[in-house]
């Protein structure tokens, strides 16, 4: 799969989303709001979606309902779900995940070289109305095909046997019918090996980077040698970077140069980097090849280039080897000084974007460093039941509103009230034009009255006018 992004996402039942559709998503996805809004919980669900069909079209089919109890026992046994997660005030206890994908122009998803799809849209649906019988089924699939506006209802051809009058129009090259069986051997293999794979990779940068483990070479996990996306998740980069360039498959190694070169590139600059094993335990270690104050080169464990800088190397290891097109970012900037590393990332999200080596980012932040699309921020908040409500925002809206919140441009409107008398008037209310004065304005600020909103929105365009209009002056006037 060479290209491909959301655009739409909905969720009913899950976390904090009694019921929250998400649509027109961008390159650039900018989720802001307060700690325990949702955030995380979309960018989450994103990921549970996938794993939930993957656990449906493994399951055996048929009509008797079987399968959908193997697939959801799967799908709790495997942690891709808890009962926690069912929305507690969704009486229903069912919970349906659903997005939308549109393949680049002018590629194709094509599972198995047998079926064409431009757009395809999933849901799956986890009933739990029965504690003792949860069911677990694929409740919507659709496609449209990349020539003459060729589209379908996958979820009737997923039925066995099919229903009778069905017209399956989907053609093999050369002409032949798709067959039944070719057909579900197709999007089996599409929803089981191509999407979860391929589709998203969820980054949760602020748990990371975590402690390297003692002996990473021989650490299990649940019976079987942690793999290198294992290791990575989990924040440890050097095995996992000590996997990659051991792994059999080319296409892992090659990553790895990829992400050596991205590195070596603007704005971080690093030296080389390279994977090795320390002594008889065989501990991984990263180390860079770094120019002695004596001229002659050493090589210097990464341990020692700072939290920020390591945690900027996870990030791209996970987006660069996952292999997937779209990339969900927990808190990214949770260990980094936002002025320099800060900035840092920012500029190497967008090459991520700009080089094609990723089609799409989500970002959950608290930050205003991901600014990336005016357009793409949207507004988590919590509705008087505790379940999440999103609204997409321009930046200026945000601006507006997060100018409340301690920092710069707040301080400084208070450090210059703080000069004027306490009497002067500074602004009057729109809606009666009742004077406030430079002493109450204060108080104002502090209790974060709304009558302050509108005081910091009307400072901010006057200096945004007085901006303008010295941009427009004429030279030496």
């Amino acid at each position: 799969m060479a290209s491909l992004s959301f655009t739409e996402f909905w969720a009913r039942g899950y976390r904090s989303l009694r019921g929250v559709e998400i649509r027109d998503l961008k390159q650039y996805n900018v989720f802001y709001g307060p700690n325990g809004s949702g955030k995380s919980n979309v960018l989450a669900a994103m990921r549970t979606l996938l794993q939930l069909a993957q656990c449906a079209a493994t399951a055996p089919h048929g009509g008797d309902g079987h399968g959908a109890l193997e697939a959801a026992g799967r799908a709790l046994e495997s942690g891709y779900l808890r009962a926690d997660e069912l929305c507690m005030r969704e009486p229903s206890r069912t919970l349906v995940l659903g997005a939308a994908f549109r393949a680049g122009a002018p590629q194709c998803i094509e599972p198995l070289g047998l079926l064409k799809l431009s757009e395809l849209s999933v849901e799956v649906t986890f009933d739990w109305a029965l504690r003792d019988a949860p069911r677990l089924e694929i409740s919507g699939l659709r496609w449209l095909g990349p020539q003459h506006g060729a589209k379908g209802d996958l979820l009737r051809l997923w039925t066995d046997p099919w229903p009778e009058g069905t017209e399956v129009h989907i053609v093999l090259r050369g002409g032949r019918a798709l067959g039944q069986q070719e057909f579900r051997r197709a999007i089996a293999h599409l929803l089981v090996d191509v999407l979860p794979r391929q589709a998203y990779h969820l980054i949760e940068a602020d748990r990371m980077p975590g402690r390297e483990p003692p002996n990473a070479a021989t650490l299990l996990h649940g019976g079987r040698a942690f793999s290198m996306q294992d290791h990575l998740r989990r924040g440890w980069i050097a095995p996992g970077l000590l996997a990659a360039s051991k792994d059999e498959e080319i296409g892992v190694r090659d990553s790895l140069e990829k992400l050596r070169k991205f590195l070596e590139g603007e704005p971080l600059r690093r030296p080389r980097f390279d994977p090795v094993e320390i002594g008889s335990t065989r501990a991984a270690q990263l180390r860079e090849r770094l120019q002695a104050a004596d001229g002659e080169p050493r090589d210097v464990p990464l341990d020692l280039a700072g939290l920020g800088v390591v945690q900027i190397y996870s990030i791209l290891a996970q987006a660069l080897l996952s292999g997937a097109r779209c990339i969900g970012l927990e808190e990214p900037e949770a260990h980094l000084h936002a002025p320099t590393t800060g900035l840092q990332l920012r500029q190497l999200l967008q090459r991520l974007v700009a080089e094609q080596h990723v089609d799409q980012l989500f970002v959950a932040t608290h930050s205003n460093l991901f600014d990336l699309d005016p357009m793409g921020y949207f507004d988590f908040s919590l509705d008087d039941s505790g379940c999440t409500l999103v609204q997409r925002r321009g930046l200026d809206v945000l601006d507006e509103q997060h100018l409340y919140e301690p920092g710069p441009a707040k301080h400084a409107l208070q450090l210059l009230l703080q000069y004027l008398p306490a009497e002067e008037v500074v602004f009057r209310r729109p809606e009666d034009g009742a004077p406030v004065t430079a002493g109450a304005m204060l108080l104002l600020l502090e209790s974060r009255d709304r009558k302050a909103l509108d005081f910091l929105r009307d400072v901010t365009g006057a200096a945004l006018r007085s901006v303008r209009a010295k941009a427009n002056r004429p030279a030496g006037a």
